[in-house]
């Protein structure tokens, strides 16, 4: 039975590149880090546990094991090394060698490059991201994309009778909360109810924290609610982000294969795709009444063939022969994209 070796809290670090700091290293919300150490009855160490924060993942859990000690030829070491974070497995790696403090050690592993943000003289740091300018495209009536131009991830905006649903909401909590303040501004009197998620990737899920802040439901598909759910219901005491500030709980509803929502005059539905080698848990949507169809990472460049992502795609909307004319990406293209643009890229 493993025993606890040591508990560390607070931890130090280097104030910048040119000079050391014995001031703690706290977490963005001033709570200390701690780092748990366990041993086995051999005094070998079993396994090491701290926790970090994380967009998603909030007081993401972090749980090093180590197993198989052997001595490799005079240097004892574990033969398996196993991370998971946030329970979900990181990565495992089969030790079949060792050697004690190897002279070209600072090439196997360089030291980090300072970190971002720590201005001053030989500070190497950066300032703040600039602002995002959000820009509104009306698709139809109670209907709008939001951008913020090359290299942005785009939202398309809903209304119904008596709610908001927003679609996407990727990137960072930077663009969830100038998405979430420009719908503010184009439907003042509505609540947002629902965000819809097109797959749990992180660069889809950045602004999750802020939706779920605002009080709304997340709308993803049921291979994604149990890894979605842990996460973003996980304490964030170690973050002052959005979620952290107001905290609520994520709540879901999910789509198997298809879901339809509808007020009898907006409809907006979702669809499955699988299999796809892009993600299990993969959704578009489709707007019947403007024909518009938003999709994640099925992209497509005109001029180019399908990429494997849009193959997988391609009997799915073949299959349900839906009507739509504009094909919308989440990573916003350079030109607006047709239904033509995806039948002549799959060879149509």
């Amino acid at each position: 039975m493993p025993v606890v070796l040591f508990v560390v809290a607070p931890v130090h670090g280097e104030a910048d590149a040119s000079r050391h700091s014995n001031d703690a290293v706290k977490s963005p919300s001033g709570k200390s880090y701690f780092i748990n150490g366990f041993v086995d009855e051999n005094n070998f160490v079993d396994q090491v546990e701290t926790w970090l924060g994380e967009n998603i993942m909030g007081d993401m859990h972090i749980v090093a094991t180590y197993t198989g000690w052997k001595d490799f030829g005079g240097v004892k070491a574990p033969s398996k090394i196993v991370q998971t974070r946030g329970g979900w497995p990181f990565f495992a790696v089969d030790v079949t060698a060792a050697k004690a403090n190897p002279a070209d050690v600072a090439t196997l592993a360089p030291a980090p490059a300072p970190a971002a943000g720590r201005g001053g003289p030989g500070g190497g740091g950066r300032g703040p991201a600039p602002a995002l300018v959000v820009t509104t495209e009306k698709l139809g009536d109670g209907l709008w994309k939001l951008t913020t131009g090359a290299g942005s991830y785009d939202s398309i905006i809903v209304e119904f009778k008596d709610y908001v649903m927003m679609l996407e909401a990727g990137q960072s909590e930077a663009r969830g909360l100038a998405y979430v303040a420009e719908i503010k501004k184009l439907v003042p009197n509505k609540p947002i109810r629902y965000v819809w998620n097109s797959h749990p990737h992180s660069d889809h899920t950045g602004g999750l924290p802020v939706l779920v802040a605002e009080g709304a439901t997340i709308i993803t598909q049921k291979n994604n609610e149990k890894f979605l759910e842990g996460a973003l219901n996980t304490p964030r005491t170690l973050l002052t982000d959005t979620l952290a500030k107001t905290p609520k709980k994520a709540k879901f509803e999910t789509i198997a294969e298809k879901k339809v929502y509808s007020d009898g005059t907006r409809t907006v539905e979702f669809y499955h795709v699988y299999p796809a080698p892009h993600s299990n848990g993969l959704t578009f949507a489709f707007i019947p009444k403007e024909k518009v169809l938003f999709q994640g990472d099925f992209t497509v460049t005109p001029g180019e063939p399908a990429n494997d992502h849009v193959k997988a795609l391609g009997p799915v909307l073949a299959k349900l022969n839906l009507d739509y004319d504009r094909y919308i990406p989440v990573h916003a293209g350079a030109t607006p994209l047709t239904k033509a643009d995806v039948n002549k890229a799959l060879g149509k």
